[in-house]
């Protein structure tokens, strides 16, 4: 069995001033990783999540700020709990990328035959992380989502 412990310190994650600064905590809070990543791994997963989701969203961001929005959290959109519905979303596809990542690195650390059945056990979840990461990029975007399984 494996077991990490991490102590779970906070940090702010800084962020290319249009999309907003990250904190690991709410990272560790809302994926239930409690004790389980330690704060460098956790720190690094969010570190490329943040880049991946700012890639995917580049040209998104730079017909924005033609329009005169110049921070996500300036665009018009609905509010949820008193919060963006796009900043929301944007976090949905930071924290979903991350733990794919990390799901992906934890794969590899048991090369038992049970290690095995459990990799194998988690590539469903990164599938399903990785896929709502798209669905959020794609709400914020404005575009449909589409499920495309080839036979």
């Amino acid at each position: 069995m494996f077991v990490a412990t991490g102590t779970n310190t906070s940090k702010t994650i800084a962020n290319n001033g249009f999309f907003p600064e990250i904190q690991t905590d709410d990272f560790v809070k809302t994926q239930k990783l409690d004790g389980v990543v330690n704060d460098d791994r956790a720190l690094f997963a969010l570190t490329l999540a943040i880049s991946e989701t700012n890639m995917a969203l580049v040209d998104w961001q730079i017909r924005q700020e033609a329009m005169g929005y110049f921070e996500l959290v300036n665009i018009p959109s609905s509010s949820i709990n008193n919060e963006s519905r796009l900043l929301i979303l944007y976090k949905q596809a930071v924290f979903s990328f991350a733990k794919a990542h990390l799901l992906e690195k934890y794969r590899d650390f048991d090369t038992t035959a049970s290690g095995n059945k459990k990799a194998d056990n988690l590539e469903p979840n990164i599938d399903i992380y990785r896929r709502d990461a798209r669905w959020a990029l794609s709400d914020i975007q404005g575009k449909s989502r589409s499920l495309v399984e080839l036979i």
